[in-house]
């Protein structure tokens, strides 16, 4: 397993993501990439794309929700995390400089040849040095009125939203406002700003086209629900993101040409724009490619209905033929842009919290999810004395003991943990034209970072509180990490009880460490384990399962957790595993063709009674004289 303990982690040497003299054109930034909001570069990633570098602004173990995206310079990338605006180099990821507001950031940054722009919550909108980190100058918002709106620059005026209502155009050489324009709501989204017009929406779905003087040239209303997130161009039309629709309006007249719904209840993110294609991510978890000219949907990722999906609370990007967006759950897809057909699926890091963590192999019974207290309360667990490890074994040493499958009965158990990300799902019930609920106004609560896109780079944030960069250049020799392997089987109680397993790698001896568990072969009988690559992401259609010897197809991978399960339940009338050794083995690679291959193995003794909280009561999972006995048992 690859550890790293430093906040920088360098995944190759000396890679450049852009030759000196790159121009701002090819820049991101904006939210959106530039004052339009396309969310489009012409020049392809290509793919397969590696972790380059990461750099961690948060504190180990803390769980964060980032809703600021990057910008990214000529040589440098910009973030905001918490209360501060970070610096950081662009080809190694190392930190320039880092400027603490002292309040929370839920803008986006935009950057100039001089400066960096962002709002704070406490009503500041702070420009920043953007080679020293120094502040060069801040504005008040009166009344402190939060501003959670990004930025956009054009032509040498900023223009952000607020919530006390406005829209701002502020003179950067002057450093003044230039004028400021009313709406009927708080302004959240990010401005869009096309040929000195600047098109703003308020939240409660009004829409506004503005002049260089702050005159209002036209109004339209884009329907009930809140309205979150930038309008983008699209030739003569304006797209705009409004509750759970996507509508396209004339851009000289606010005339609508067409709308399209989502099953979802909201769309969090901006559309990304090009080749007459809208590409637009929904709560509902999907992706959809739609006709810019007529509104139809073209295609739908995921485009199975009976797939489990993440809410998409961040707006894509195009590059080339290919359309990046993240899930609520951290998970990067990577889509063709004319067919939705799958390219590449990275999923970054998940913080751990320091108060789950678990000692390597503690093992225990699973219980239901709603037991928490009688799972705090297990005690250890007892090897038999003859040899076999008893119903548990012993914690495997290259387990970890981290995963806490257990809970319910059979694959509901392992499902069970797959806990919604906080704040979303499940808050947001059909409404009425017109109608509206408070809680419904929460932009913190529904939306994410998008990702940058730059000179063949991918620039993401993730619920870590770090950014990664991701290139073709970038070195990736390691294949898929394998670990925290364990067994699951049902008891005669009625709960699940789960055993830690020791995984061997391809070279090694299949069935080196069978001896360590025996269990009895009742079924469901669950395999378990994480299954994760740091560089360039687990290719899940490479995984291959087999049992003593022949190819299974009963087995899932959830992408969310890293967790890859084989369950051995034959249909019908439940037979027992058979009597002896069995060997799992488990291949996968990246999307680099590196392949893992690992086996975990253990012993079926039918003979053995089903594990209840009695009968395992009172043992351990490893003690002391634990080497000593496996050197006695190796002897022999």
């Amino acid at each position: 397993m690859r550890r790293y303990s430093a906040s920088i982690m360098l995944v190759c040497g000396v890679v450049l993501l852009a030759a000196a003299g790159t121009s701002l054109a090819t820049d991101w930034t904006m939210l959106g990439g530039g004052p339009n909001h396309s969310g489009f570069r012409a020049s392809p990633v290509a793919l397969p794309v590696s972790l380059l570098w990461k750099y961690n602004a948060a504190a180990e173990g803390s769980v964060v929700t980032t809703w600021s995206s990057p910008a990214v310079g000529e040589d440098a990338v910009f973030f905001c995390y918490d209360t501060n605006v970070y610096c950081v180099e662009r080809h190694t990821g190392q930190l320039r400089w880092s400027y603490d507001t002292r309040t929370q950031l839920r803008s986006s940054p935009a950057i100039d040849d001089t400066g960096v722009y962002v709002g704070g919550t406490s009503g500041v909108l702070y420009a920043i040095a953007r080679d020293t980190g120094r502040l060069m100058w801040r504005h008040t918002i009166p009344g402190n009125k939060a501003i959670e709106s990004s930025p956009v620059i054009y032509r040498g005026v900023l223009y952000v939203g607020c919530d006390d209502y406005n829209v701002y155009a502020i003179d950067l050489g002057r450093r003044e406002v230039k004028w400021q324009f009313k709406t009927t709501d708080e302004v959240k989204a990010s401005p869009m700003v096309r040929a000195n017009v600047c098109y703003a929406v308020s939240v409660d779905g009004n829409m506004y086209a503005i002049d260089s003087s702050g005159r209002q040239i036209w109004l339209a209303n884009l329907g009930p629900g809140p309205a979150f997130m930038a309008p983008s161009f699209e030739r003569d039309k304006i797209i705009a993101p409004a509750g759970n629709r996507v509508i396209a309006l004339t851009a000289s007249s606010g005339v609508r040409r067409w709308k399209f719904d989502t099953p979802g209840d909201l769309i969090s993110g901006a559309v990304a724009i090009g080749d007459r294609m809208v590409y637009v991510g929904s709560k509902d978890g999907s992706l959809y490619g739609v006709n810019a000219n007529s509104g139809h949907a073209v295609w739908r990722y995921p485009s199975g209905t009976d797939e489990v999906t993440q809410p998409i609370l961040s707006g894509p990007v195009l590059c080339g033929e290919t359309v990046f967006v993240r899930t609520a759950d951290g998970i990067i897809i990577g889509a063709d842009a004319r067919t939705g057909k799958l390219q590449w699926r990275y999923k970054m890091l998940a913080p751990i919290a320091k108060a789950e963590r678990r000692d390597e192999g503690e093992l225990r019974p699973g219980g239901d999810e709603d037991e928490d207290e009688e799972e705090d309360e297990e005690e250890e667990y007892d090897d038999e004395e003859d040899g076999g490890g008893g119903f548990y074994g012993r914690g495997g040493r290259g387990s970890g003991g981290r995963s806490r499958y257990g809970g319910g009965r059979g694959v509901a158990s392992l499902r069970s943990r797959r806990e919604p990300t906080p704040g979303f799902g499940g808050r947001y019930g059909a409404l009425a034209p017109g109608q509206r609920r408070a809680e419904e106004l929460k932009f913190q609560d529904n939306v994410l970072s998008s990702l940058a896109v730059s000179d063949n780079a991918i620039y993401a944030l993730g619920d870590d509180g770090a950014v990664y960069a991701f290139a073709a250049a970038a070195a990736d020799n390691d294949a898929p990490n394998v670990s925290e392997a364990a067994l699951q089987l049902p008891g005669a109680d009625r709960n699940t009880y789960q055993v830690t397993l020791d995984i061997a790698d391809g070279a090694e001896i299949p069935g080196r460490f069978a001896w360590r568990v025996k269990v009895p072969g009742t079924p469901p009988l669950t395999v378990s384990m994480k299954l994760f690559d740091e560089g360039s992401g687990v290719d899940a259609e490479s995984i291959q399962v087999s049992l003593d010897g022949q190819s299974q197809q009963a087995w899932t991978f959830d992408e969310k957790e890293n967790l890859l399960w084989f369950i051995y339940n034959p249909p019908g009338i439940a037979k027992p595993l058979r009597n002896g050794q069995h060997d799992v083995v488990v291949e996968a690679s990246d999307y680099r063709g590196q392949i893992a291959v690992v086996s975990v193995s253990f012993i079926i003794d039918n003979a053995l009674p089903a594990p209840t909280s009695a009968t395992v009561g009172g043992g351990r999972g490893g003690g002391e004289d634990e080497d000593e006995e496996d050197e006695d048992e190796d002897e022999d």
